[in-house]
């Protein structure tokens, strides 16, 4: 329990506290996330893996779905809001994956230690992170040979109706330049509203 009590979030950092990690399980109920959660889900299911990394899991959703849908591997989900484990195990455990896949305390900074995984991912929560570049190199090093850093977005478009949401979006511009700084390998996927991009080691 005493993890639970450090602050893992930085300043400036959208926080998720009781209320909020709550209203987020609506989320679902929102066709654009549905088709999100469902564009994620797919693509995962396409990459081989035994074991799997969320950062910034929230409410489980995807990590919890993508157990429900593919067998034969084990997971944690990552997370440094209390309230938002609490809800995600709460899912695993009512899905009956909860043997599976865990929900753990920490950050795109603090990633459990000797810890590899032969796929990481993050959804809807890398725009949130400060400092994105900074963390990429250590997440990368949690990975094993030929493995996979997956960001899952959804896309800016510079269109008038996503003006209000943009500090929520990505462009795949954004992706390059990290690709370029971090001297990375880059692929891009998308898929009309939403993108995927994944890194790698040269």
């Amino acid at each position: 329990m005493v993890a639970d009590l450090k602050d893992y979030y930085e300043e400036g950092e959208e926080r998720f506290g009781f209320i909020s990690s709550r209203l987020y399980v609506l989320s679902s109920l929102i066709p654009t996330f549905r088709h999100f959660y469902r564009f994620v889900i797919d693509d995962l299911k396409g990459f081989e893996f035994k074991t799997v990394l969320d950062i910034g899991s929230g409410n489980g959703k995807i990590l919890t779905s993508l157990a429900v849908e593919k067998e034969n591997f084990t997971g944690a989900g990552l997370d440094p809001s209390p309230s938002m484990r609490g809800v995600s195990s709460r899912r695993a455990k009512k899905k009956k994956v909860s043997e599976r896949i865990k929900f753990i305390a920490g950050s795109c900074r603090e990633l459990p230690q000797n810890e590899k995984y032969d796929l990481i991912y993050t959804s809807l929560s890398f725009h949130h992170w400060k400092d994105r570049a900074r963390c990429i190199p250590g997440i990368v090093d949690h990975l094993n040979e030929g493995g996979s850093f997956n960001i899952y977005e959804m896309v800016n478009d510079d269109s008038f109706k996503k003006h209000i949401a943009a500090a929520h979006l990505m462009k795949p511009s954004q992706f390059e330049a990290i690709s370029k700084e971090l001297g990375l390998n880059l692929t891009l996927r998308e898929d009309g509203e939403f993108i995927r991009a994944t890194f790698k080691k040269k």
